[in-house]
C-alpha cells in the first residue's frame, strides 16, 4: 500500500524545487489545481496515468514521485546581507 503523505511531500518537495505554485504545476499537467491539492495533502493517490502527467511536467519520472521513502529536506536558504536589495 502506497503511503499518500510519503507522495504528497514528494510532489510538493518536486514542485518547489522546479520553482513552481500549485497553480503553474496544475496547468502544466493540465490537472485541476485542486487535484494538486488532494495530492500535496495526502488525500489521495493519482492514478498512472496522472503520475506520468505529473511527472513529466515536473521533469522528473513517476518512480520519483513513487518511492516509498520521503521526500529529500527541503534546502535551508541563507539570508545573504549582500544580496538584500531593500
Amino acid at each position: 500500500m502506497r503511503d499518500h503523505n510519503h507522495m504528497g511531500r514528494r510532489l510538493t518537495y518536486y514542485r518547489e524545487a522546479a520553482g513552481l505554485t500549485i497553480e503553474e504545476l496544475a496547468e502544466r499537467a493540465r490537472v485541476s489545481l485542486a487535484f494538486i491539492q488532494q495530492v500535496e495533502a495526502g488525500e489521495i493517490v493519482p492514478v498512472d496515468l496522472m503520475l506520468r502527467f505529473l511527472a513529466a511536467a515536473l521533469g522528473i519520472t513517476p518512480a520519483e514521485l513513487t518511492r516509498d521513502e520521503p521526500a529529500p529536506p527541503k534546502p535551508v536558504q541563507v539570508w545573504d546581507p549582500a544580496e538584500d536589495t531593500q
